[in-house]
């Protein structure tokens, strides 16, 4: 989607979906793919395209951390009916050690196999040069090759974004450590947002998906708590299926930084009079008690202000000895090296962490907690 003119309406499909019976998956996909406007409006015989599930880590998807095989397959499957060339791709987090078994734990590689997709390790790709408001981004090959880009973001909350969606999840045609590389430059929410936009701004998707049949709540991306809700939505304008995922989750678009700044920059709408919602009202919508990240008050107070609270107010990561494995993930991961492992679990120092939560997002055993200062806590933050 190009940029938006002041007379320019979105559709958003938005099918309900009650399970992951493949059968039941495809069915709901095609119908989200009708509602805005059918398959062949936009896939050609002969053209490459280019599936971008949300694979953060090496997790079955039982889990509910990355997209579930069954829409990553109902995607490649019509894709393929329509004679494309299909990847699927993705740089997860720990990448460096190998994506070999994430393809297989995710069930992405079954996908692959079954459709004759190929499946693509951004890390093992040369990477692109690309200037968004003056900064220097480098970008997976095969994103900014594709004929098509179909991104495929899961419904999650997330510790330091609030939400995980459509524009977040395209953070991932970066290669590795350059994502690392941004956590560092950006530790606060709303600057590590702008950068997210920046990266989505590079190419942004033709087709977006989201997997709604069971959503992560409270502190997502990687140990929230499971909710079914049942639903797949579908648009080609991502910041307004961000828009209808954050209303579902009870948020409006100003509290999520990624959506309203894309949305400021003409990459999308966020306005609902302008949004076409198909398959469900606006106030079917939210999803009762649906629980936020614990983070997500601080997250959302200006940086400046943030500043300021920094000693008063405050939710930073620990990690619960009895609670871990000692995998080394946390270690790895961490973009500040601040995480060490000792005999007994690994540890935080606490004067070195920036709360980007990149431990909590990819620790496999829920071992992170976060914890609260007495004024976040007496705040009920």
């Amino acid at each position: 989607m190009g940029m938006v003119t002041p007379d320019q309406k979105s559709v958003v499909a938005v099918v309900r979906c009650p399970d992951y019976d493949p059968e039941t998956v495809s069915d709901a996909v095609d119908q989200a793919v009708t509602d805005v406007g059918g398959w062949e409006r936009f896939v050609l015989t002969g053209q490459h395209w280019l599936v971008k599930p949300n694979m953060l880590s090496d997790r079955p998807p039982e889990a509910g951390v990355t997209t579930h095989p069954s829409v990553v397959g109902a995607v490649v499957r019509r894709l393929a009916d329509f004679g494309a060339t299909v990847n699927i791709g993705d740089s997860p987090s720990n990448a460096h050690r190998g994506v070999q078994g994430h393809w297989e734990i995710t069930g992405y590689k079954e996908i692959a196999v079954k459709y004759h997709a190929e499946l693509v390790s951004f890390e093992g790709q040369t990477a692109g040069k690309r200037t968004i408001r003056d900064r220097e981004y480098y970008a997976a090959q095969p994103v900014l090759n594709c004929d098509g880009l179909v991104n495929l973001p899961r419904l999650k909350t997330h510790n330091l974004t609030v939400l995980t969606g459509a524009i977040k999840n395209m953070f991932g045609i970066l290669p590795g450590f350059r994502k690392s590389d941004l956590h560092r430059k950006f530790p606060k929410p709303e600057g590590f947002s702008r950068a997210v936009v920046d990266v989505f701004e590079i190419r942004p998707p033709t087709l977006s998906f989201l997997d709604g049949v069971i959503a992560m709540e409270g502190n997502g991306p990687g140990n929230g708590s499971l909710r079914k809700v049942g639903v797949i939505l579908a648009s080609t304008d991502a910041v307004a299926l961000d828009t209808v995922a954050g209303v579902m989750m009870g948020l409006t678009p100003n509290q999520v930084h990624s959506t309203r700044i894309a949305a400021e920059r003409g990459l999308g709408i966020v306005d609902p009079s302008r949004i076409e919602l198909k398959g469900m009202d606006w106030g079917e919508l939210p999803i009762p008690d649906f629980r936020l990240p614990d983070s997500h008050v601080v997250n959302r107070v200006p940086e400046g202000l943030s500043r300021w609270l920094a000693n008063l107010v405050w939710i930073q990561p620990r990690i619960e000895t009895k609670a871990c494995t000692r995998c080394g993930k946390c270690v790895e991961t961490c973009p500040v090296g601040c995480i060490s492992m000792t005999r007994v679990s690994a540890v935080i120092d606490k004067d070195k962490c920036i709360q980007c939560y990149c431990c909590s997002e990819v620790c496999p055993d829920d071992a992170v907690v976060m914890d609260r200062s007495l004024l976040a806590r007496a705040l009920n933050w």
